[in-house]
């Protein structure tokens, strides 16, 4: 079921619940937030990135992915919503189910204990090794060094070595420093 032609995107938001997945409309929805994060501050930024806020938060409810993954970034900083790590969890969680790697190699970041959690490095591997199997570099490093020092994983040189190659043919440095010193 589609959207009605000459529908504005107001309309369009109260059809969210009938029309369920419309790809067209989520887009839109979120580009009005990512609009909204943009917008030269003639009042505070907070007010702008409040309004983010509320759009990604209508798209990202209706299963957006890109929205949930912008939405888990605002509750993740703090940014026009209350700092919340546990909602910026729940929201990169619902994009990284859906396939998106940055939201996958975020989610990861917060389960090694980024915010105060105590560190949970098997299911940060299994995000880590998602989104460095889509060819992230961040991801490819991180997924290394828990190789490397055993976390979450058996201890393994040669898969930290793998890791680190793949990071370092994207062209990052530090990959290829520690990749150099593992030979």
């Amino acid at each position: 079921m589609g959207v009605a032609a000459g529908k504005g995107l107001i309309e369009q938001l109260h059809d969210i619940r009938s029309v369920g997945r419309n790809e067209q409309v989520h887009k839109r929805i979120h580009r009005s937030g990512m609009a909204a994060a943009d917008r030269q501050p003639l009042t505070p930024r907070i007010v702008h990135l409040k309004d983010a806020a509320q759009w990604y938060q209508r798209s990202a409810s209706s299963g957006f992915a890109m929205s949930q993954f912008s939405l888990g970034a605002l509750y993740e900083r703090g940014a026009g919503v209350d700092k919340d790590i546990a909602r910026a969890k729940v929201w990169y969680g619902r994009a990284a189910e859906q396939g998106n790697v940055k939201a996958m190699h975020n989610l990861a970041v917060l389960i090694v204990g980024q915010g105060g959690a105590t560190p949970d490095y098997a299911t940060a591997v299994k995000w880590f090794s998602e989104a460095a199997a889509h060819g992230l570099p961040d991801s490819q490093y991180n997924l290394a060094m828990l190789y490397q020092n055993g976390l979450g994983v058996p201890k393994d040189a040669m898969e930290a070595y793998k890791w680190l190659t793949l990071a370092a043919r994207s062209g990052d440095a530090e990959s290829k420093s520690r990749r150099d010193a593992l030979k």
